[in-house]
């Protein structure tokens, strides 16, 4: 049994022979956890990147050096987005993928941006008011909760050759649930859009994340359990 959330999901398993999930197999349920998540947000702004195939084995002073470091951590030291952080009262938590934990200490902190080392992210999802990221899948269950979120993906164009992953269906222009930012000037501005507007999700995305997911009923786990109750009885 195959379980799946968006219909776009749903419709690519189906359809891609090389899955070998066809209907019988792949069920669009809605994923049991999204019934667990909840919004309570608050003055808080989550940065979490993925890691990259090609920087988790390196040396910090190395690591220093590529445009992975250079472009969040320049972001986190935006003078503009301090201001507004200060301003309007938020904080960022800076969420590292655990490949690439041992870079933490790094990456520039100061009052109001904080590197946890413990995570809780279904906490994480419920308190944030906007989630930025370059391409981790967690922006799924943010997007679930129809809050905003950025993409900043300075290195499109060499990701997907160097990761350890292939581009699928999902386009980040025309199906992302936020903007899609390439360089530090641009994703500056979009922040502090965002921080001087309250974080309010955008009609645009919250179309684009209504037309994905499925479900938003909290009746994911029974629908799961309906399902495989219903291999119980073929045999």
């Amino acid at each position: 049994l195959f379980v799946t959330a968006g219909v776009p999901e749903y419709e690519s398993i189906i359809c891609n022979k090389n899955y070998g999930c066809g209907k019988s197999i792949t069920k669009l349920t809605g994923f049991p956890r999204h019934d667990y998540l909840n919004n309570t947000a608050q003055k808080i702004i989550i940065i979490n990147p993925t890691w990259r195939l090609n920087l988790w084995k390196l040396s910090v002073n190395e690591f220093k050096k590529s445009s992975y470091f250079t472009s969040w951590n320049n972001l986190l030291k935006d003078k503009k987005i301090n201001y507004l952080l200060k301003k309007q009262g938020y904080k960022i938590i800076f969420i590292l993928h655990n490949n690439m934990e041992k870079f933490a200490n790094c990456f520039y902190k100061n009052e109001n941006i904080i590197i946890p080392s413990e995570k809780n992210y279904s906490e994480i999802f419920s308190i944030g008011s906007l989630f930025i990221t370059d391409y981790s899948s967690n922006a799924f269950e943010f997007a679930y909760l129809r809050k905003p979120i950025i993409y900043f993906q300075f290195d499109k164009s060499t990701f997907f050759a160097d990761h350890s992953y292939n581009k699928g269906y999902f386009d980040y222009e025309d199906n992302g649930f936020g903007e899609v930012c390439y360089d530090n000037q641009i994703i500056s501005k979009t922040i502090s859009y965002y921080l001087q507007n309250n974080c309010d999700l955008k009609d645009l995305y919250k179309a684009r994340i209504n037309k994905f997911f499925a479900f938003n009923d909290k009746n994911n786990c029974e629908r799961v359990y309906n399902e495989i109750m219903k291999l119980e009885n073929r045999k």
